[in-house]
């Protein structure tokens, strides 16, 4: 099972570890972050039920993605800052992700990458 815990050891950016349940992973970063300052990141998945992995660019802290092949709740395994070369991956471009297996788009009701904080 994994475990998280928290440190403010980056300079006073508050940073949570998560410890994997996967045999082959480490402990990775996931940055913490404010419901004001809510946005998207790029985020691993691996389902553990049918080790399905994906990527996403609309990645959000604390939400699940839906693997499409065995329709299990995956919470990325790694998340970090969007980079400029994330937005110019080949077929992704231009394309909107299947909101049927977001969660942050299930509970906006609409595509997610339109979330703006008030």
């Amino acid at each position: 099972m994994g475990g998280c815990w928290s440190s403010k050891s980056d300079g006073g950016r508050s940073t949570a570890y998560v410890r994997s349940s996967f045999r082959d992973e480490r402990t990775h970063r996931v940055p913490e972050v404010r419901p004001e300052k809510l946005k998207p990141l790029y985020g691993e998945y691996r389902c553990g039920r049918c080790k399905n992995f994906w990527t996403s660019r609309l990645s959000w802290p604390n939400k699940y993605q839906q693997c499409k092949r065995c329709k299990s709740y995956v919470h990325p395994k790694n998340q970090r800052e969007l980079r400029p070369t994330d937005y110019k991956r080949g077929y992704e471009v231009g394309l909107e992700h299947p909101r049927e297996f977001c969660e942050m788009c299930k509970k906006m009701g609409k595509y997610c990458a339109t979330y703006s904080p008030q």
